[in-house]
């Protein structure tokens, strides 16, 4: 199955996750904004999951078992993964070298 969804985030501010989706969603990353984002499929709603700093994701990926998010920033040179609500919010792994270029594969 093929979906393509697109949302204009420029000049709209986004509420923090509050009540997580677990079914019918897509996850999206927003380098330029540092973001990660909810997209329910049923309502439309978009909402920013709410995460310690600001990353600059480049690559986002769900694990199929157990729903965590792994995302890449390369600016930092890490592969960080948290629970979808952006609770336990960790590094998986800091590359040995900051200049690595990296997509995540889960």
């Amino acid at each position: 199955m093929y979906l393509e969804y697109s949302i204009d985030f420029f000049g709209t501010a986004y509420n923090s996750i509050t009540d997580v989706k677990f079914d019918n969603y897509v996850v999206a990353v927003d380098s330029y904004q540092k973001q990660i984002y909810q997209l329910d499929l049923t309502s439309g709603d978009v909402s920013a999951i709410p995460l310690s700093q600001s990353y600059k994701g480049v690559a986002l990926d769900i694990h199929k078992v157990t729903g965590r998010l792994y995302w890449t920033d390369n600016s930092m040179g890490v592969i960080v993964t948290s629970n979808i609500d952006g609770s336990d919010e960790t590094i998986f792994r800091k590359l040995p070298n900051g200049n690595q270029k990296i997509v995540c594969i889960v």
